[in-house]
C-alpha cells in the first residue's frame, strides 16, 4: 500500500505539471495575435512582395508513381501552421522532378495550402526536405527583397489574416479553395524590414517557449512508465 501511494503521488504530480504546461501554452498563444494586430505600415498585395506565387502538380500515375526515396514531393497533408509534418511524405525521381522544375522549392519559401479542408494552412519549408517540389494543392510564395519570409508566413497564419483567407476560400464555390489570383491580390500590412525582423524574433521566442512546454507534456507518458518501473521492478 505504501508503494501504491508513492506511485499515485508521483503520477499526480506529473499530471499537475501537464495541466500547468497546458495553461502556459494557452497563455503564450494569446500573446502572439496582438503582435500582428498592432502592426502599422503600408497595406500591400502579396504579388508586390513576392517573386513567385505558383502551385505544382501530381506526377502522372499518382500514388503508384511515387518512389521510396529521391526528391521530396510536398503535399497538403505535410503542411501545418506550426511547421511541416513528415507523415505521408512521398518522393519522386529526377525525371519526374524535371517536369516540375517550375515549382522547385527553394530555401525560405513559404508553402501555402490552396484547396480542401486544410486550405490556408501555411509554413516555411524546412531545409532537411530540400530538394523538393509541390503538388497542385500547395502554392509556393517566394518573397522578394521587400519582405521577410518569416514575417509574411507569421502574418498569414495570424488570427486576423487567417479569418480573411478562410472567408475567401469559402466564398461561393463547391469546395474550399483559394486561387492564385486571390492570393496575389491578398493584402497584409508591411512595416520596414527592420521592424519585420523584430516582429519575427518576438514571435519566434514565444513559439520556442510553446515548444518547450509541448515537449514537457510529450515526455510525461514516458515519465509515468519510468515511475512504474522504479517501484515495480
Amino acid at each position: 500500500k505504501q508503494i501504491q501511494e508513492k506511485i499515485l503521488k508521483e503520477i499526480k504530480d506529473l499530471e499537475e505539471n501537464s495541466e500547468n504546461c497546458t495553461k502556459k501554452i494557452k497563455s503564450l498563444k494569446t500573446e502572439i495575435s496582438p503582435i500582428i494586430d498592432t502592426i502599422t505600415g503600408s497595406l500591400v498585395s502579396l504579388k508586390d512582395i513576392t517573386s513567385k506565387i505558383g502551385s505544382g502538380s501530381t506526377p502522372r500515375g499518382g500514388e503508384s508513381s511515387y518512389k521510396k526515396s529521391g526528391i521530396t514531393l510536398i503535399r497538403s497533408q505535410n503542411i501545418y501552421d506550426k511547421g511541416m509534418r513528415e507523415k505521408g511524405l512521398v518522393f519522386i525521381d529526377d525525371i519526374q522532378a524535371k517536369k516540375l522544375d517550375n515549382v522547385r522549392v527553394e530555401k525560405n519559401d513559404i508553402l501555402f495550402n490552396i484547396t480542401g479542408a486544410s486550405v490556408a494552412r501555411c509554413c516555411m519549408v524546412e531545409d532537411r526536405y530540400l530538394p523538393a517540389r509541390v503538388n497542385q494543392h500547395v502554392c509556393i510564395l517566394r518573397t522578394n527583397d521587400k519582405a521577410l519570409s518569416k514575417y509574411v508566413q507569421m502574418a498569414l497564419i495570424s488570427i486576423k489574416y487567417k479569418a480573411k483567407l478562410l472567408e475567401i476560400a469559402d466564398g461561393g464555390t463547391s469546395r474550399e479553395a483559394i486561387t492564385k489570383m486571390q492570393l496575389e491580390e491578398f493584402k497584409i500590412v508591411l512595416p520596414t524590414i527592420e521592424k519585420q525582423k523584430e516582429i519575427a524574433s518576438q514571435i519566434e521566442t514565444i513559439e520556442e517557449q510553446i515548444a518547450q512546454q509541448e515537449n514537457k507534456i510529450a515526455s510525461i507518458s514516458q515519465q509515468k512508465e519510468d515511475i512504474l518501473k522504479k517501484y515495480l521492478k
